[in-house]
């Protein structure tokens, strides 16, 4: 994680979809656990 940081000063574009990709994760991964938290 501390290189995706440091290589986030240069600017790629890599990095922010990086980040988007992680922020939907995380959105699936807790629509996933209220799901089962309801079961």
């Amino acid at each position: 994680m501390a290189e995706a940081r440091a290589g986030a000063h240069e600017g790629p574009p890599t990095t922010l979809l990086a980040g988007i990709l992680l922020s939907v994760l995380a959105a699936i991964g807790a629509a996933a656990v209220r799901a089962r938290s309801k079961r």
